[in-house]
């Protein structure tokens, strides 16, 4: 009839069951455009949890308890790192002396390890779904 859409196996859309649309294609070729261009391979996604993963604030410190300057940071230091922020204060009331007051915040660990033990299979999460229905049905008298 006119107007009506094609049909195939039953559907509407006239494109064969399991296919997939032009606008779905393209948009799986520029999800692989950037990956290829930004260099995302699963080893590399892998490595940067990893970083998040197991990182050590010890390392962020010198032998005498200071905080590395930034530019000291290794690699997966600096990966880990969510914010850093420099504080200029008195932290001392009445000695007229300013201080410098570093704060720094790494990425949750927690959640990087979280998905690192579902991608190798070490944490699977389970949905028990249980229960009952009971139907009781009312005659019309």
């Amino acid at each position: 009839m006119p107007g009506e859409s094609a049909r195939v196996n039953g559907r509407k859309g006239g494109r064969p069951r399991g296919s997939k649309s032009p606008v779905t294609r393209a948009r799986e070729r520029a999800a692989a455009r950037v990956f290829a261009r930004n260099e995302l391979t699963e080893e590399r996604i892998l490595e940067e949890a990893r970083r998040l993963a197991f990182v050590d604030l010890r390392g962020f410190f010198d032998a005498a308890g200071n905080l590395k300057p930034i530019h000291a940071l290794t690699p997966e230091q600096g990966a880990a790192l969510a914010s850093m922020e420099v504080i200029i204060k008195n932290a001392e009331a009445g000695d007229g002396k300013t201080d410098l007051v570093h704060k720094f915040r790494v990425w949750d660990k927690l959640k990087a390890l979280e998905l690192l033990f579902k991608r190798f299979g070490m944490l699977t999460e389970r949905v028990d779904v249980g229960g009952a229905i009971e139907l009781t049905w009312r005659d019309s008298e």
